[in-house]
């Protein structure tokens, strides 16, 4: 009776402290880790940045007032710059990067050779990540870097049966290298509606997909004709397409993101 007792009250105030607030900064967090290494290409950053734009689009649709912000991870890189990447803890955090030789590049490894001292506990986490192929090493990238996350305590998710991997060369459908597809688009927009849900509270998780119009078996779902995808989506293919371009006002407003 008596420890059953103590445990009520060490639970209680346990309670009492999460009720001040929680520590996680109430903060969406995407880090870019480019360009690559073996491209040169931002095809990784302009990913990143629609994923913002869809992230903010959704939170916007909801009356939150989560903040979304987008981190260059190259410039960071460093035992003394690297915490900033991890503090103040946010509710989530991704990391994208591109393949290299079938696995994770420079960037990524250099990032957890300086994190001796960093707690993810009670921060979700994944990863989006650019390969040259469709089977080039993308899923690896994904799974070593998510499982580097999980090291750290980061409770680690993705967008259902898909990892977040869009491919940028060998296409024989006519698109240049580094040109997302309308697909890519929409599985980006998928990925940001499960990313303000992972933002949450795990009992608000199910109201909130419901209110978004999102399902774990989302893919049921898949347009099956361009005039299918909605209006804002083929408006931001276009424009990622244009951020493409190293003089574009769109390539500008791509690196504005960055912090």
């Amino acid at each position: 009776m008596a420890l059953t007792r103590r445990w009520m009250l060490g639970a209680g105030a346990a309670a009492g402290l999460w009720g001040q607030g929680d520590p996680r900064a109430d903060e969406i967090r995407l880090v870019s880790f480019a360009p690559s290494p073996y491209t040169q290409r931002l095809d990784s950053l302009r990913a990143g940045v629609a994923l913002v734009r869809r992230i903010r689009a959704h939170v916007a649709a909801i009356e939150r007032k989560t903040r979304v912000t987008m981190l260059d991870g190259t410039k960071r890189l460093g035992t003394k710059q690297v915490k900033a990447i991890f503090t103040p803890a946010p509710k989530v955090l991704l990391l994208g990067s591109s393949t290299w030789g079938q696995g994770s590049n420079k960037y990524i490894r250099e990032l957890f050779e300086h994190t001796d001292g960093v707690s993810l506990i009670g921060v979700k986490a994944s990863t989006w990540v650019t390969s040259g192929g469709a089977h080039t090493g993308g899923e690896m990238v994904s799974m070593d870097t998510q499982r580097s996350l999980q090291g750290l305590g980061a409770a680690v998710f993705t967008l259902g049966q898909k990892q977040m991997v869009l491919t940028t060369d060998e296409f024989v459908d006519g698109r240049k290298p580094g040109e997302f597809s309308l697909q890519d688009v929409w599985y980006l927009d998928q990925f940001a509606r499960m990313i303000v849900i992972q933002s949450v509270e795990s009992h608000e998780a199910a109201a909130l997909a419901a209110k978004l119009g999102f399902e774990a078996a989302y893919y049921h779902r898949f347009p099956l004709r361009q005039e299918a995808f909605p209006e804002e989506l083929r408006e931001l293919h276009a424009w990622l397409s244009k951020a493409a371009g190293p003089r574009s006002a769109e390539r500008s407003e791509l690196l504005r993101e960055l912090r």
